[in-house]
């Protein structure tokens, strides 16, 4: 097959393509047509089928499962096409699903708003999202492979298996009539391209069906054809000394004739210690396969832990893979948090508070705590762990998020409308064997409960759901009346709050407190911010936006299908505007003044330029950065403030950058590298060289850091570098202190700088004089303290009789 004629053909139009796409699908039509359980095999008398990108192609896939009164057994769809990126949700075909109920599964390129992933639709019930990239602008081979045993649906792309989804489990492949390149209606995510062959059967295909169907329409395939799946080991979460896990690596030989031997197998990497293989066969007959064994023990791992899983074959396609390997551990709880999140449930952190995780843990780098009321668990039965599947996902969630700690699950009984008030919601019960395990270890009210963790975690920010219920929910009512209430009870001294030991917790006073609410006409309301960050593309999320994470992130609550976040530039907020978009919030408490409210115009959404009463901005107005200026100014997050931070942040200074972004040295997120990023990243550490020369110092006097040694003598004064700031001298004059002894009366005399300027925030310089008859043994006869300010003169009297040597020293501290 000559793939640039058929690129070329395309882009001048269909005068010249029939004759080329008949002659490379020839094999593939007859391949298709002589595959066990085919039903239909097209392409279009070779032309295939132009995809407009307005209405659909009407195709009859035939009867597969229960028409025309066939068994539910499994059945296969495979298409060939060639589709650009012109939309964000990308159809590839609508396939009738379960007949007994009219519903149709559509196949999609891209599942949703630009995520990059395929995914498939049942309509008007739910979204079901691969984790396989979508693929645009070239000619792919797609097979979705209804399974006869349980009903998952299995993803092929260029004949090789990539992806089995098992969210649902009841998945039904009917056929019959419906459309190519959108859903069943014929309107909705057009693709736009060439669709060149479609097929479709009766019956799940083998992989090497499948391969086979691939090879024929390539030309030829290596034999023996190595396949490795899948393409990332990936152990989740984990628990520091917990009980080792075990996954698969499957190695499949899709080769027609051909033995595929397996020379070796083996971890390597830095974290290569904490994973083990199983045994596997020196080879694998052709149709043959193999599961193998990789094992991680946790015991002694913390953190992101990663591997890389080495696998050398005799395959003639490829003879080395590379799996990555990765685990996660989350990192204990910080001794204090910038912004605390309180929410009722897992999933709600991303339908209501949109990109908040995101962009304060990956773009601000800040210290950001989840605490979930509930766990969700309500209508789940079976054990404890089967219970609180939910958490698992929650973890998964916000793994996806960037938080670098382990949400906090209350556990309160998740009892929707059927709890009375919030002073009546109790802790879920402690019923069962291993229940305790997953209770919380505190026993008391919500507002109690939550007022603890604040003097605990002493945030700078609270943020809670919409104090009605975002759309009634009682969960969510009480979640954030507890919320406010805890606000002010953590904040009384006169409130007793005692900690895991028995010990009284000391008061705190949170600075702000937001509710996800935009009632302008409440009284209560001191303000209303709309959060404008959220849609900015940032570079530490790979091009994404907050949002787009956020909505990677809900993916991970499998069990309840989240379909997206709340979001106001869908223009129709999620559910027809049932609820508030998520960007937008109430300010309800403040101890630092209003934040700065201004009209004008917001970028992304001219629907919400009217209120002139809302903050285009973020959570962090009036908050002091500066007791956060170890995570702010650490640009190459993750390894300190140290000399790469500065250098990376010099090199911007006077830049644009994009708002709050910490890897473009924006450290104070005000959307410009400049002098104030500069002082934090000095509060956080003043001397990135670890030469005894603070940076603002050496960057005042030399062109750089590294221009400063601290044992040179640049002015030939005789006095090192070190000793000039210590002094308080100009490392490139040649300049002296005045240090004198005589006059009448006789005294000792000399000038104190004051330890002021560049390099000596916070610090004082003390000076001390001492006295020695023999240049060996010295003893201090005065010593001072002199504070920032002007220079100070200095006279000590010296008695006429005594003889010997003075000596001034001076420090800074």
């Amino acid at each position: 097959m000559t793939f640039q004629l058929l690129s070329r053909s395309l882009f001048f139009g269909l005068l010249c393509i029939s004759q080329s796409i008949a002659n490379d699908l020839s094999a593939w039509l007859s391949q298709a047509q002589a595959t066990g359980g085919n039903v239909s095999a097209s392409t279009n008398g070779g032309n295939g089928w132009v995809l407009n990108g307005s209405t659909g192609v009407a195709y009859d896939f035939g009867a597969l499962d229960a028409l025309e009164g066939k068994a539910i057994d499994g059945a296969t769809v495979e298409f060939i096409f060639n589709i650009e990126k012109t939309r964000g949700s990308v159809a590839i075909a609508a396939v009738g699903g379960d007949s007994s109920t009219g519903a149709h599964n559509v196949f999609k390129l891209e599942q949703w708003n630009n995520t990059g992933k395929f995914g498939m639709t049942v309509p008007g019930v739910a979204d079901y999202t691969f984790t396989t990239d979508s693929v645009y602008g070239r000619i792919a081979h797609v097979v979705f492979r209804r399974n006869n045993d349980s009903g998952t649906m299995d993803l092929f792309i260029d004949g090789v298996f990539v992806e089995r989804h098992g969210a649902k489990s009841d998945w039904r492949l009917d056929g019959g009539g419906s459309h190519l390149g959108s859903f069943p209606n014929g309107s909705t995510d057009v693709s736009t391209g060439h669709m060149l062959a479609v097929a479709s059967y009766d019956q799940a295909l083998s992989n090497q069906e499948i391969h086979a169907l691939y090879g024929s329409y390539l030309g030829s395939l290596s034999d023996p054809y190595a396949v490795i799946s899948p393409r990332t080991i990936d152990f989740g979460h984990y628990d520091a000394g917990g009980d080792p896990q075990a996954l698969a690596v499957r190695i499949s030989n899709y080769g027609a004739s051909q033995n595929l031997g397996i020379s070796n197998i083996r971890v390597t990497g830095g974290h290569a210690q904490f994973f083990s293989i199983g045994a596997y066969p020196e080879s694998l007959s052709p149709g043959g396969e193999v599961e193998v064994t990789v094992r991680f023990d946790p015991e002694s791992a913390a953190g992101s832990v990663t591997a890389m899983l080495e696998i050398e074959t005799t395959g003639g396609n490829q003879s080395r893979f590379s799996i990555p390997i990765s685990a996660f551990g989350f990192e204990p709880l910080p001794e204090k948090t910038a912004i605390m999140i309180v929410v009722p449930h897992p999933d709600d952190e991303g339908l209501f508070f949109g990109g908040t995780m995101t962009y304060y843990n990956k773009i601000r780098n800040l210290p950001t705590t989840l605490i979930a009321m509930t766990s969700g668990d309500s209508g789940i039965g079976g054990e404890p762990a089967v219970r609180f599947l939910r958490e698992d996902e929650f973890r998964n969630a916000v793994r996806v998020y960037g938080m670098k700690n382990e949400p906090i699950f209350a556990r309160f009984d998740d009892g929707g409308s059927s709890i009375g008030t919030v002073d009546t919601w109790t802790q879920f019960p402690n019923t069962g064997d291993d229940a305790a395990d997953y209770l919380s270890p505190f026993t008391g009210n919500p507002v109690e409960y939550l007022a603890r963790w604040i003097r605990i975690l002493k945030p700078e920010v609270l943020l809670a759901s919409d104090q009605g219920g975002d759309y009634g929910h009682a969960d969510h009512r009480h979640t954030s009346a507890a919320t406010v209430a805890a606000y002010d009870m953590a904040a009384d001294e006169s409130v007793t709050i005692l900690d895991d030991e028995g010990r009284p917790l000391s008061a705190w006073a949170a600075r702000k407190l937001y509710v996800h609410d935009a009632d302008f006409d409440d009284p209560n309301h001191l303000g209303h911010l709309f959060h404008t960050r959220w849609e900015t593309s940032y570079t530490e999320l790979g091009g994404l936006t907050p949002m787009a994470i956020t909505g990677l992130g809900l993916r991970e609550h499998a069990s309840q299908s989240v379909p997206r976040a709340s979001r106001s530039y869908f223009r129709d907020p999620m559910f027809a505007g049932q609820y508030e978009p998520s960007e937008f919030w109430t300010m309800l408490r403040t101890r630092v003044g209003l934040d700065t409210f201004n009209s004008g115009t917001l970028s992304f959404d001219s629907n919400y330029d009217a209120f002139p009463d809302i903050h285009h901005g973020d959570f962090l107005e009036n908050i002091d950065l500066t007791q956060f200026a170890h995570d702010l100014a650490d640009t190459v997050v993750g390894g300190g403030v140290n000399g790469m931070d500065l250098t990376a942040m010099l090199e911007r200074q006077g830049n644009n950058v994009p708002h709050g972004s910490v890897m473009s040295g924006d450290a104070n997120g005000d959307g410009l590298v400049n002098q104030e990023d500069l002082n934090l990243l000095h509060l956080a550490n003043p001397d990135t060289d670890s030469d005894s020369l603070p940076d603002a110092w050496e960057l005042t006097h030399f062109v750089d850091t590294g221009a400063a040694s601290p044992n040179a003598d640049d002015d030939g004064d005789g006095i090192s570098t070190l000793d000039e700031y210590i002094a308080g001298l100009d490392p490139a004059v040649s300049d002296k202190l005045d240090f004198t002894i005589g006059g009448a009366p006789k005294a000792i005399r000399f000038s104190v700088p004051p330890a002021s300027g560049a390099g000596y925030d916070g610090l004082r310089r003390s000076y001390a004089v001492l006295f020695s008859t023999d240049l060996v043994e010295w003893r201090t006869i005065h010593t001072e303290n002199v504070a920032d300010g002007s220079a100070q003169s200095i006279m000590l009297p010296v008695d006429d009789e005594t003889q010997g040597f003075y000596r001034l020293q001076m420090r800074v501290e």
